[in-house]
């Protein structure tokens, strides 16, 4: 299949306009982060990158997932982001072999909206090429050691989330904390403090989300008619840029659904303030640049 790149700055106004973030911007102090200015945040570069890589043949006619499919996107989105001229330099790129990587993905039983294990063992795949050794690379959710690890993978689904909002990278990693529970609701904004842990804080080089079959819906208990078969992965060093687009994403399949504006509840406080607060990223659309590769069917954004 013939692969397209497709380079756009997104604008404010594409965010409030297609993505919901009106209601971010009336609660979350929206309007305020996005005329601040430049501030510190993850990325590298002044403009913060998301990959988006999507291929039609990612899910077979039945629906099941074609692995090799899948673990080619993941490759093409970590050298697309790197800029590097083989996937295996790629990774080199952002891991060294002497690490040890967590692989942090979801597995979450309140609402069953797994990280695709295609999509891990992509990541996984991608780390042995560097090379690591499967000794140094530990894949788990609960129970990963962290606090052992040099490096991390966060690798998430995404979905609408009836206590947060949304999850997807932020969220992730909301069971480093032995409380998870006080992050959600109205508290969902103090949820970036999980980054800032000992164990967690400057270790994730990269984030992968799992945007084969995105979840647009209610929950906890998950209806069907709102799995999207999207058939994308997007992968950034800047996980608030990560979620921005997620969150993108994700109004725009519930408004394309409902043919109306269907707001995400609770609103996703915690993105905001992962960058005006906690300064993991940019959350500003202004200062994220999205990298399309593949198919372009309902792309969306």
């Amino acid at each position: 299949m013939a692969h397209h790149d497709d380079e756009t700055g997104l604008t404010r106004r594409d965010f409030l306009k297609h993505a919901g973030f009106a209601a971010v911007a009336g609660l979350a102090g929206w309007t305020e982060l996005a005329a601040a200015g430049p501030r510190p945040f993850a990325a590298t570069h002044p403009l913060a990158t998301v990959v988006l890589v999507r291929d039609q043949a990612a899910l077979r006619p039945d629906g099941t997932m074609d692995a090799a499919v899948i673990s080619g996107m993941v490759q093409k989105g970590v050298q697309t982001l790197t800029h590097q001229k083989t996937p295996e330099a790629a990774w080199r790129k952002l891991f060294r072999s002497s690490d040890v990587v967590g692989v942090k993905f979801s597995r979450c039983g309140y609402m069953r909206v797994p990280t695709s294990q295609e999509v891990v063992d992509g990541v996984i795949g991608g780390l042995k090429s560097v090379p690591i050794s499967a000794g140094s690379i530990h894949a788990a959710d609960g129970g990963l050691p962290a606090k052992d690890c040099t490096a991390l993978v966060n690798v998430s689904s995404l979905k609408a989330h009836p206590l947060a909002g949304m999850a997807a990278a932020i969220k992730n990693y909301i069971n480093f904390d032995p409380k998870p529970d006080r992050y959600h609701e109205k508290s969902n904004g103090k949820l970036p403090e999980v980054w800032l842990r000992p164990e967690v804080k400057g270790k994730t080089r990269l984030v992968v989300l799992d945007l084969i079959t995105p979840y647009f819906g209610t929950g906890p208990q998950i209806d069907p008619r709102y799995r999207a078969d999207y058939r994308g992965i997007a992968v950034a060093t800047d996980p608030v840029a990560a979620d921005a687009v997620a969150l993108a994403l994700c109004q725009k399949l519930r408004d394309s659904y409902k043919g109306k504006a269907w707001p995400i509840n609770p609103p996703p406080f915690f993105l905001a303030e992962a960058d005006r607060t906690y300064h993991l990223g940019t959350a500003d659309p202004e200062r994220i640049k999205l990298v399309r590769s593949g198919w372009t069917k309902g792309v969306l954004v």
